[in-house]
């Protein structure tokens, strides 16, 4: 029981993610997305920022901010595209980021991405296209999946930054970083969405959703990646989606059969990328301790057996 804690401590992060989805979007109906993400993460920040001992480095400050540049399309995107699309529809389309870090890393000089990668990338915008579709409407793309497709390519963006970054210092420092610059970026876009207003509930949400999906949720994974391998921690985290899916349908939520079969496409899509190359090769990841599951989704799409790395989540 004790070696599978934390195995059940990551499934527990997934099931806080899935739950962010359906909290964001109830949030939204008393403030706006910049406040809401600005608040969030201010908290968040603030939460880790107490377990800060050393002035951060300037690598540190770089790594943070560049990172946390890119966290701030991807959440400000997300939570616009939650006004126009439903939480599970969110999760499942987010979810693409997985496939789509191959494809970025092509023009900054990455491997070419090999049939599994292709396979997973068609097998998820099939999926993608499934979640479409409209009742009486057929296929039907809206503003909604179209700004949350844009948050998917950030949070890929966000991953191969952190690749590229992942040794650059202390993860703690690194992260609260990387949460203040997204909190500080998201307040300059308040003033353009009116009078600042932030309803209780909203208010109450951004300090869950800060304190448990983004402060205590990353360092569950710190510690947690620990022990569990990168292949083991990547399948774990394709519930993320599948858990929103069950948390919007237990709020009402409704999604068609064909919206329900285009989310298992996308799930299958990102397992595929994932775990397809190392079936053709047969050789595992080897993870050292604190490795991210972002750098280690990373490393393993781009057709590396082994990875030895460790830096911010």
């Amino acid at each position: 029981m004790k070696k599978a804690l934390p195995e059940f401590a990551l499934l527990f992060v997934t099931l806080l993610w899935g739950g962010t989805f359906l909290a964001t979007r109830l949030a939204l109906a008393e403030t706006n997305p910049a406040t809401l993400v600005a608040f969030r993460f201010a908290v968040g920040a603030f939460a880790l920022a107490l377990f800060v001992r050393k002035r951060p480095t300037r690598k540190e400050w770089i790594a943070g901010g560049a990172v946390g540049l890119s966290m701030v399309a991807g959440y400000l995107l997300q939570a616009y595209g939650l006004e126009f699309t439903t939480s599970s529809k969110s999760a499942f389309i987010t979810a693409l980021y997985v496939p789509l870090v191959p494809i970025l890393q092509i023009p900054f000089g990455g491997r070419k991405p090999g049939i599994w990668i292709w396979f997973g990338v068609l097998l998820s915008f099939c999926g993608m296209a499934l979640l479409s579709v409209r009742q009486g409407a057929g296929f039907e793309f809206g503003l909604g999946e179209w700004l949350t497709f844009g948050a998917a390519v950030a949070s890929a963006a966000q991953i191969i930054l952190i690749g590229r970054m992942a040794n650059e210092g202390d993860t703690t420092r690194i992260t609260a970083i990387q949460l203040a610059v997204v909190a500080l970026a998201c307040s300059m876009f308040v003033p353009f969405q009116g009078p600042l207003h932030l309803g209780f509930h909203a208010a109450i949400a951004a300090v869950i959703l800060g304190l448990a999906a983004t402060a205590g949720a990353l360092w569950l994974m710190n510690w947690a990646q620990k022990v569990v391998a990168a292949d083991r921690a990547t399948l774990i985290y394709a519930m993320e989606p599948v858990w929103a899916a069950v948390i919007g349908a237990l709020a009402g939520e409704h999604m068609s059969l064909a919206g329900a079969c285009g989310g298992l496409l996308v799930v299958g899509g990102i397992l595929a990328a994932e775990f397809g190359p190392r079936l053709r090769r047969g050789v595992p990841v080897v993870v050292s301790e604190g490795v991210p599951i972002s750098a280690a989704i990373l490393h393993a799409l781009a057709d590396e057996p082994e990875l030895e790395l460790a830096g911010c989540p």
